[in-house]
C-alpha cells in the first residue's frame, strides 16, 4: 500500500509546487498521508508518512519551520507539504531541507490539510488505482490536463471511450455525453434519479438493462458533506475487465473532483465571495443550476437535494453584529443544523427531509430560537416565516418565496418571536403579500390615512391592529401594548370618530384588518414600535410604553 511521491504530487492534488531536498525527492515511498495541524501532531509521524501542514500553524516564512523539518526527519517521514515558496524560505531552514533527507513541498495556494490529507491517503491505500496502462493513462491526464468539471468530464469520456455523464442531486446531467433518452428513461431514473438509493460514500454499479451497466460514482468532499454530484458512466456488461478499470477510473475522478471542490472553496473564502450572491445565483437558475453553481454550492455545503422548507427570518429594529451566527447557534442546541445566508430583508436557511415529529414543532421550535435572541438583543423583534416544504432546488426556491411571505405576516402581528406558516392550502396564503397588488396595498394606505395623517407615532394604527388581532378584545390588547385597558378604549373611540367606522361590523372589521396587514406587514422604513421595558407595569390611562425606531 505505497506509491512514490512524485507519482502523489502528479496526479494533480496541488497543481502547483515546489520540491526542496534531494535529487531523489520524488521518488521516496510513500505509505500514508496525514494532516499535521499541532507540533505533537508532527512527534507521533511514522516512517513513510507524508505530511500536510496546517497553513495558519505551519508556513515557510516561519522560523520555526526550521524544527519541524528536524523532528520530521528523524521520524523518517516521507515529505512535508508546506503553504508557502521556496523564495520565502529562511536561508537557514533550506540549507536544512537540502541536508536532510526530507522532502520539503512547498505551495503557495491556500489548502485544507485535513480535505487534501484524506484524499491524497486514499488515493495512496489503493494501489489498484496505479495498475493498468488506460488508468495511468486516465490519471495522468486528469492531473495535467484539465482544472475543473467540465474538463474532468471530458477526459473521463474521451479516454474510456464511454458514455459518461455529471448528474446533480435531481438526476439531472449537468454534463457529459449521456444520451437524453437514456436519462430519461425510467430505469436510469430509478438507478440515479432523486428516488434512487445508494447515496452513502460508496460506488454503486446498476444495471440499465440486459446490455448495459451504470456505474455511479458519488462526489462530496468529505462523509458529512452533501451529495449534490454524481458522476455517472455506461458500460457494456459483456467485459467485466472494462467495467473495473471503469470503475477505478472513476474512483480516481472522483477524487480529483473532491481536490477540485477543496481549490473552489478555498478561493470563496479567499475572495470573501458573499454567499448571499451564491444564493441568489442558485436561486435564478434554480430550474437547471450551472456546473459552476453547483460546484460552489458543493463547496460552501449546501445541501441542494431532497425536501426543503425554508425559514426566512427578520430583524426589527437594528440587529446586533453577529445575529447569523447566533441563530445558527441557538437552532444546534435544538438539534436542527442549519446555515443562515443573508437574503432580502433578513436571513433564509433550509433544513431537508425533516421526520413528520420535527416538521410539526418546527413553528413552536423556531419561535423558541427567536425569543432567545430577542432576550439577548434589547430593543430588536425577531419574526420569521416557514415555508411549504418543495423537493430539490426548485422546490427550495418556491418554499423561501412562502417563507418570505409568511415572515411579512409574522412581521404585522407585533408579538414576541412571530411565526407565521403558509400550508398548500392555508386560508393564511389568501392573506399574504402573494396577492397584495399594489392597487391593494394603495387601497389599504388610502383606507387608513384618516389615522397616518394625524398620528405620525402610528399609535392608532398599532392599536387597531392589536385589537383586531387579539379578537377585538380591549383587555388581551391593553396586555399586548403594556398600556392601560382605559387608554386602549380611548384610543379606539378616536379610530371610531376619525375612520366613521364601526368596529361591531364584521364587513368593514375584515376590511380594516385585511388593510392592516397590507399596510404594516412589509419591510417599512420609520416605522415605530412599541415595546415593554423589563419590569413596567401599567397603572393608569396615561401610561404609554416606550418607542425605539424599526
Amino acid at each position: 500500500m505505497s506509491m512514490m511521491l512524485r507519482k502523489l504530487l502528479a496526479f494533480g492534488f496541488v497543481p502547483e509546487y515546489e520540491i526542496v531536498g534531494a535529487e531523489a525527492a520524488g521518488r521516496r515511498i510513500v505509505r500514508a498521508v496525514v494532516a499535521v495541524t499541532s507540533g505533537d501532531q508532527v512527534d507521533r509521524l511514522r516512517p513513510g508518512q507524508f505530511a500536510v501542514l496546517d497553513h495558519p500553524r505551519f508556513a515557510a516564512s516561519d522560523p520555526g519551520l526550521a524544527g519541524t523539518i528536524s523532528r520530521a526527519a528523524e521520524r523518517r517521514s516521507a515529505g512535508l507539504l508546506v503553504h508557502g515558496s521556496v523564495a520565502g524560505l529562511p536561508p537557514a531552514t533550506r540549507a536544512l531541507a537540502e541536508r536532510s533527507e526530507l522532502t520539503v513541498v512547498l505551495t503557495e495556494q491556500r489548502v485544507d490539510a485535513r480535505r487534501l490529507g484524506a484524499a491524497m491517503d486514499h488515493f495512496v491505500r489503493s494501489p489498484e488505482h496505479a495498475n493498468g496502462t488506460l488508468i495511468n493513462t486516465v490519471s495522468r491526464r486528469l492531473a495535467t490536463t484539465v482544472s475543473d468539471a467540465e474538463g474532468m468530464v471530458r477526459v473521463l469520456s474521451t479516454t474510456l471511450r464511454c458514455r459518461l455523464g455529471l448528474l446533480d442531486a435531481e438526476g439531472r446531467q449537468v454534463m457529459g455525453d449521456l444520451p437524453a433518452e437514456i436519462v430519461r428513461s425510467a430505469p436510469f431514473r430509478l438507478a440515479c434519479g432523486t428516488s434512487a438509493g445508494g447515496h452513502g460514500q460508496t460506488q454503486q454499479v446498476r444495471a440499465l438493462d440486459d446490455d448495459s451497466l451504470l456505474i455511479i460514482q458519488p462526489v462530496r468532499l468529505d462523509p458529512a458533506s452533501p451529495l449534490n454530484l454524481r458522476l455517472v458512466a455506461m458500460v457494456p456488461n459483456t467485459s467485466v475487465a472494462f467495467a473495473r478499470t471503469t470503475s477505478v477510473s472513476l474512483s480516481l475522478a472522483g477524487w480529483a473532483f473532491v481536490a477540485h471542490l477543496a481549490t473552489v472553496a478555498v478561493a470563496l473564502e479567499r475572495r470573501n465571495k458573499p454567499r448571499a450572491a451564491l444564493l441568489v445565483r442558485l436561486l435564478a437558475e434554480a430550474d437547471a443550476p450551472s456546473p459552476e453553481v453547483l460546484a460552489q454550492a458543493t463547496a460552501a455545503g449546501w445541501r441542494l437535494g431532497g425536501r426543503h422548507t425554508a425559514v426566512h427570518v427578520r430583524a426589527i429594529g437594528q440587529p446586533v453584529p453577529g445575529t447569523a451566527d447566533r441563530l445558527r447557534e441557538e437552532l444546534m442546541t435544538r438539534g436542527l443544523a442549519a446555515d443562515p445566508v443573508r437574503h432580502d430583508d433578513g436571513w433564509v436557511l433550509w433544513l431537508t427531509d425533516l421526520g413528520p415529529e420535527v416538521a410539526d414543532a418546527l413553528v413552536a421550535t423556531v419561535r423558541d430560537v427567536l425569543l432567545d435572541l430577542e432576550r439577548s438583543c434589547s430593543g430588536v423583534r425577531m419574526c420569521a416565516g416557514v415555508g411549504v416544504p418543495g423537493d430539490g432546488t426548485r422546490g427550495l426556491r418556491e418554499s423561501l418565496q412562502d417563507a418570505r411571505r409568511a415572515c411579512a405576516m409574522a412581521a404585522a402581528r407585533d408579538v414576541a418571536g412571530a411565526v407565521e406558516r403558509i400550508g398548500v392550502s392555508n386560508v393564511k396564503r389568501l392573506l399574504s403579500d402573494q396577492h397584495a397588488t399594489p392597487s391593494l396595498v394603495d387601497l389599504a394606505e388610502r383606507l387608513l390615512r384618516p389615522l397616518t395623517s394625524v398620528d405620525a407615532s402610528g399609535y392608532l394604527t398599532l392599536t387597531l391592529s392589536c385589537y383586531l388581532d387579539n379578537e377585538s378584545s380591549a383587555t388581551a390588547t391593553a396586555l399586548r401594548l403594556g398600556v392601560h385597558r382605559n387608554t386602549v378604549l380611548q384610543r379606539l373611540d378616536r379610530i371610531r370618530a376619525l375612520l366613521d367606522v364601526e368596529l361591531n361590523e364584521p364587513d368593514e372589521r375584515l376590511a380594516l384588518h385585511l388593510a392592516t396587514r397590507l399596510v404594516r406587514g412589509g419591510p417599512a422604513a420609520g416605522v415605530w414600535q412599541e415595546v415593554l421595558t423589563p419590569g413596567h407595569e401599567v397603572s393608569s390611562a396615561e401610561d404609554t410604553p416606550r418607542r425605539v425606531p424599526g
